[in-house]
């Protein structure tokens, strides 16, 4: 080996989808139980949680509690917008997936900060259309893409 990578080397993405549904499994359980604000509010998305999840709780703070969420939510969505195109740009995403689910993966995360921010605008209003905005947009981050996955026409991987 002369220590060099070679130019076919190709970057599996599931890592990266993992993650992200890892994140935002933990972002609707933490919505869904009661859990108490974290000692450690070095986590934003976990201390905005608590916050709304308190606010929604009490009744009191909803009309500041769900734009913090919202916002908090959209700095998230801004750094896998970041490390998207980052990859993208560096084709280190799977050769498998195909311009077409590449660009269709883009401009979803595009969408999740214009989601987001709407729900943060009607939360600071109308706190209950807010949640029910970026509760929505969860659903539909949920949803498959065509092309998204290598594989069938779904976006579901080949069986071996």
């Amino acid at each position: 080996m002369t220590g060099r990578w070679s130019a076919s080397v190709s970057r599996d993405t599931t890592r990266l989808v993992a993650f992200s549904d890892g994140v935002f499994a933990i972002t609707i359980t933490l919505l869904v139980l009661e859990i108490k604000p974290p000692s450690d509010e070095s986590n934003l998305l976990l201390f905005a949680t608590s916050v709304l999840a308190g606010a929604l709780r009490s009744g009191d703070g909803q009309r500041t509690a769900v734009p913090f969420y919202g916002i908090a939510f959209g700095v998230t969505a801004l750094a896998f917008n970041a490390v998207w195109q980052y990859a993208s740009r560096h084709r280190l995403v799977s050769a498998a997936l195909d311009r077409a689910g590449a660009a269709a993966i883009g401009r979803r995360f595009q969408l999740a900060l214009a989601w987001l921010a709407t729900g943060a605008l009607l939360g600071a209003v109308l706190p209950v259309l807010g949640v029910a905005v970026i509760v929505a947009f969860n659903v539909f981050y949920w949803l498959p893409i065509a092309g998204e996955s290598p594989g069938g026409p779904e976006g579901t991987a080949p069986r071996t």
